[in-house]
């Protein structure tokens, strides 16, 4: 079985630290957790957090313990990534959910392994993931980039993000990339 612990420091590495960059739909963000997904999604308050209020800046102040606990919480145990046997394909799916959004991030998921795409993350889903095996990874970086591909057909400014969501796609670590960022 999987292990959050083996796969954070993988999101984290993507993640990076504090990030505001204006053509990013997830505005401001500390270690790949937005202001916007913590407010819009989440419903996270500020002192669950350890914060005052939410202003310009405000996430500069938010810990990687708190981003840990965050993640551990709505990503990882929200769609039971200790049950995926294979820990390369539980880090790719968490890996997926964190920069998609849970629901895109599982319908890629479901898409790889040919299973009904209802952004759910059921038994049935989890069985065919595991029944896969290795094969999974190769199927998900496809499904990924697709992903990422449509994103960028509907709104062009995101282009920017293509370099690094193509190498995220086929990344499940820095010691094994399926696609590479300049091909």
């Amino acid at each position: 079985m999987s292990e959050f612990l083996k796969a954070i420091p993988i999101i984290l590495e993507h993640e990076g630290d504090w990030v505001d960059d204006p053509a990013d739909r997830g505005g401001e963000t500390r270690f790949g957790i937005s202001l916007k997904m913590i407010v819009s999604t989440l419903g996270i308050k500020p002192a669950d957090l350890g914060l005052l209020d939410f202003n310009p800046g405000c996430m500069k102040l938010l810990t990687k313990g708190k981003a840990c606990e965050i993640y551990r919480k709505y990503f990882w145990d929200k769609h039971n990534l200790d049950a995926v046997i294979d820990q390369n394909a539980a880090t790719k799916i968490f890996d997926a959910t964190v920069n998609m959004g849970s629901r895109w991030g599982v319908k890629c998921a479901q898409r790889a392994c040919e299973a009904d795409d209802d952004g759910i993350l059921g038994s049935k889903t989890l069985a065919a993931i595991n029944k896969m095996g290795p094969g999974f990874e190769d199927a998900m970086a496809l499904t990924m980039k697709k992903r990422y591909e449509d994103i960028i057909a509907r709104n062009p400014s995101q282009v920017k993000f293509q370099r690094t969501w193509f190498f995220r796609a086929g990344c499940v670590s820095t010691a094994r990339c399926i696609c590479h960022p300049h091909g």
